[in-house]
């Protein structure tokens, strides 16, 4: 993930927006955990990927 990061600002932006919601929450106690931030992150690369590809059924932005 981190050279698919480090490769495309579109990508990095992503990543670094849910960094600061993962911020903001410090202070509840359901934070999101590393594997579900990673999760998330997957889902949007492969629905970017397949909306690249010419996919129709890609939801706009992240579904965070």
């Amino acid at each position: 993930m981190s050279e698919a990061v480090s490769t495309d600002a579109e990508t990095a932006s992503y990543v670094e927006e849910l960094e600061r919601r993962v911020d903001m929450l410090e202070a509840a106690e359901d934070l999101p955990s590393g594997e579900s931030l990673a999760a998330e992150l997957t889902r949007y690369l492969r629905e970017r990927e397949e909306h690249d590809d010419g996919g129709d059924d890609v939801a706009d932005g992240p579904a965070v």
